[in-house]
């Protein structure tokens, strides 16, 4: 994934129509995960506000990518409490909607879904 639509573009490229994508990668990255989420649906989560985590999809691009959802604290299932991806709770909803019993040691699960995480401790908690 091209991280430049992240960064703040110089002043050399503003007014000039670039958008520091790469276009070909980009599309190549979305047409990848419009692929996977017709066989199992792809999941976000994150500890920042969906706020964010939606300008960040926007800024990288894949604003066309049919996620299933995004998992944030400040998500409506969390009722207010404000769980973080550390914690058990924050990873409750979506081991419900796909009846998954991952503390059971049933990895399989009657319904599978793609997640993404970058760090073995939340992986370990989710």
């Amino acid at each position: 994934i091209d991280l430049s639509g992240l960064m703040a573009c110089p002043k050399s490229v503003i007014g000039e129509g670039s958008t520091g994508y790469t276009h070909g990668k980009q599309r190549s990255i979305v047409e990848m995960l419009s692929k996977i989420s017709k066989h199992c649906p792809i999941w976000l989560a994150s500890n920042s506000s969906r706020r964010h985590v939606e300008r960040v999809v926007c800024s990288l691009g894949l604003a066309a990518v049919p996620f299933a959802g995004i998992l944030t604290p400040d998500s409506s299932c969390h009722q207010n409490d404000y769980p973080t991806k550390n914690l058990k709770k924050f990873w409750t909803p979506l081991k419900e909607a796909y009846q998954c019993s991952i503390s059971e040691g049933d990895r399989m699960g009657a319904t599978k879904f793609f997640l993404v995480e970058d760090s073995l401790h939340n992986l370990e908690k989710a």
